[in-house]
């Protein structure tokens, strides 16, 4: 009764009508608080408050990291959307589950029973709202109570399909290869009411506007920054181009990186973008992207704070992996770099996290599941990879109990520490960068004798040690 009862209400706000249920508004218990998980698609951590890009304009994030817990040493567990999203609300890492491509479809590996984030909330009573891209693909349809249409958003201007076709403006063609097809940016002039994340947005804000009943968790998953960064013109006019800075780059950065670290580079793509000079009309269109993100964010978050939830409602922000904008010559994701792994994580929990309060210790979003576990008092699901970061949440300096893993293939993985990434390459080739003395990762310690015990240490974490 209660699927049915909330459909009809989350259509009604969907269609921006007043929601009045004739039955009576479940009453959240103080155990079960509301979740809102707010998810972006490709954004590295060019966002204010960690200082990622000198010309990024996040007004609404860097307000409610003030609010917020700051996860600043925050780490994703794979380069790409599937892997990464899979093992955030399965709480396992790749080389758990086996799922490290975009075409693998969790449940063909895990099982149509293994009970996923939004499976323990929907057990536990909660209302599921999906409004937008959470998963990559083989999406748990059982597990939510209400899904709002989701258009394609690998669509070539982030807007519904019967807008008419915009031209490529920021490369003068497209580039060849599988990452080019929608590897072009530029403005539109359509409406922003026709964007996905802006109708995705109003949803939310509908939602909390409305009666919800509660407790619910509300997955809001956001396109934006992903490529192709086509967006209304007056967030691409917020950058002036002659102002926007290059990310550094050391010529012979690729000097010392194995063969197989060499191989993830998709230096074509790079080629292609200085070519024809275009390499700031990315960056621009990146950041005009990101800023679009932060506004239909904000708004989300101003109707949180105006709705009865405000005070019983824990709210996630984080991306699903990070991107390259020419480091290492590199353009978008795949590789084990720190510029395509880390990622911004903000965590508010009423009644326990210190506004403004900032975590420097490595964490993982494999931690995610376990934490909503433990904060929601959700049934625990054993064996998995993660732990709750009830700790930090409560007291930031408590150092966490594991590194972060990430992996991009078998035998691909990388090892995160506070201060140190350590990559392996079965069957040979390694990376080893200390973050303290080298934030670019431009000198491979790997084989510096200064750094064996470390590396040692490091390598014992790697799966399949």
């Amino acid at each position: 009764m209660k699927r049915r009862q909330f459909i009809r209400l989350a259509s009604a706000s969907a269609s921006g009508l007043a929601l009045h249920s004739p039955v009576s508004k479940l009453l959240a218990q103080p155990t079960h608080p509301n979740v809102l998980f707010i998810e972006y698609d490709d954004m590295n951590d060019w966002v204010g408050y960690l200082d990622g890009h000198p010309n990024t304009q996040t007004p609404y994030l860097d307000a409610f990291a003030q609010r917020a817990v700051q996860f600043n040493n925050a780490h994703c567990c794979a380069p790409a959307c599937n892997p990464s999203r899979t093992a955030i609300f399965t709480g396992l890492l790749p080389s758990t589950s086996g799922i490290y491509l975009n075409n693998q479809d969790w449940k063909d590996v895990l099982g149509i029973d293994y009970p996923t984030m939004p499976d323990r909330f929907q057990q536990a009573g909660y209302s599921n709202v999906l409004d937008g891209k959470f998963y990559h693909g083989g999406l748990d349809v059982p597990a939510w109570d209400y899904i709002f249409p989701l258009f394609n958003y690998h669509n070539m201007r982030g807007a519904d399909p019967f807008l008419p076709m915009h031209p490529h403006n920021g490369l003068n063609q497209p580039i060849s290869g599988t990452a080019g097809a929608d590897f072009f940016w530029g403005a539109t002039d359509v409406s922003e009411s026709y964007m996905q994340d802006y109708r995705r947005k109003e949803f939310a804000v509908n939602i909390l506007n409305g009666d919800m009943p509660e407790p619910f968790f509300l997955a809001f998953g956001l396109k934006s920054p992903h490529f192709p960064d086509t967006v209304p013109r007056k967030y691409l006019e917020r950058f002036n181009l002659s102002e926007i800075e290059l990310p550094p780059i050391l010529q012979n950065d690729l000097d010392d990186i194995p063969i197989q670290g060499l191989s993830l580079i998709r230096q074509s793509l790079h080629n292609e973008t200085v070519l024809h000079k275009s390499w700031r009309k990315g960056i621009q269109a990146y950041l005009a992207a990101i800023a679009f993100a932060d506004e239909m964010t904000g708004q989300v978050l101003t109707a949180l704070d105006n709705s009865p939830y405000a005070d019983n409602t824990i709210v996630i922000i984080t991306s699903d992996h990070g991107l390259h904008l020419g480091e290492k010559r590199h353009w978008r994701k795949w590789t084990l770099w720190e510029r395509a792994i880390h990622v911004p994580l903000l965590i508010r929990v009423p009644g326990m996290t210190q506004p403004g309060a900032v975590c420097d210790h490595v964490v993982s979003l494999v931690d995610l599941y376990p934490t909503l576990i433990d904060l929601c008092n959700l049934e625990t699901v054993p064996d998995l990879d993660g732990a709750s970061l009830r700790p930090q949440l409560i007291n930031p300096t408590v150092p966490t109990s594991h590194p972060a893993i990430s992996s991009h293939s078998i035998g691909k993985h990388s090892v995160r520490s506070d201060r140190y990434r350590y990559i392996g390459y079965y069957p040979d080739g390694e990376e080893l960068y200390d973050h303290q003395n080298d934030p670019n990762e431009w000198y491979n310690q790997a084989d510096n004798p200064d750094y064996a015990d470390i590396k040692a240490e490091l390598i014992q974490w790697l799966p399949g040690n």
